[in-house]
């Protein structure tokens, strides 16, 4: 579990499985998934106690804004993916550098390795209504959102705003907003002295023991 990782990471199940953090909790992570973590935000993930094996592919990245097409999210997310590309990438990369060490091919590996990640993403184009909606709600956190003031923050209806989170975000706008939050909670425990209570109040959670019980939950 990392709270505060200065860099991005994916990593892309081959076979096994494990458990990671996504949308506010647990979630297996089997084969054919990827599990993408941007920089800065908390994220976590073991391997499966039933499975007890978890092989995987990964890219760690030192400067994420390179790669638009993998870190659009602001959040951990799990996604299917076809992983064989990237892990044969990497194998290929790392034979290279180990044997001949052939700077150009080692560059053709490297080109591969960025083609197989932007494969495995395809990000989807995120409804503006709804980004610019939720860009507004993360300014005013403090404030008591409820579901239907979010709908009509994105003009659109309620039911449509919950398919729409549910089809880029993969939650509901209420476990959204609940996410975005604590969120927040995390970088003002981390960078300010402020006491629980006051935080809570911050982050718009009516109170500490609501507060704790949320981030006891998803933390």
């Amino acid at each position: 579990i990392r709270p505060p990782p200065g860099f991005g990471l994916l990593i892309a199940t081959i076979s096994g499985g494990g458990s990671v953090v996504c949308n506010g909790r647990w979630q297996d992570a089997g084969e054919e998934t990827a599990y993408i973590m941007a920089p800065g935000i908390p994220h976590g993930y073991r391997v499966s106690p039933k499975l007890k094996e978890w092989k995987y592919a990964w890219a760690k990245f030192e400067v994420t804004g390179k790669y638009p097409e993998i870190f659009h999210d602001e959040g951990p997310r799990l996604i299917p993916a076809a992983s064989y590309s990237l892990g044969s990438a990497n194998i290929g990369l790392f034979t290279e550098v180990a044997r001949g060490n052939d700077p150009q091919l080692a560059g053709i590996w490297c080109d591969l390795i960025r083609a197989s990640l932007t494969n495995l993403v395809k990000p989807q184009a995120i409804d503006p209504r709804v980004a610019k909606m939720w860009s507004v709600v993360a300014d005013r956190l403090d404030e008591q959102w409820e579901v239907e003031t979010l709908a009509e923050e994105a003009h659109v209806g309620r039911e449509h705003l919950r398919r729409l989170c549910q089809k880029h975000y993969g939650c509901s706008p209420r476990q959204r907003l609940t996410m975005l939050r604590l969120r927040r909670s995390c970088e003002l425990l981390l960078l300010t002295e402020g006491t629980i209570s006051a935080i809570a109040e911050d982050v718009g959670f009516s109170d500490a023991f609501s507060f704790c019980k949320a981030f006891n939950k998803a933390f």
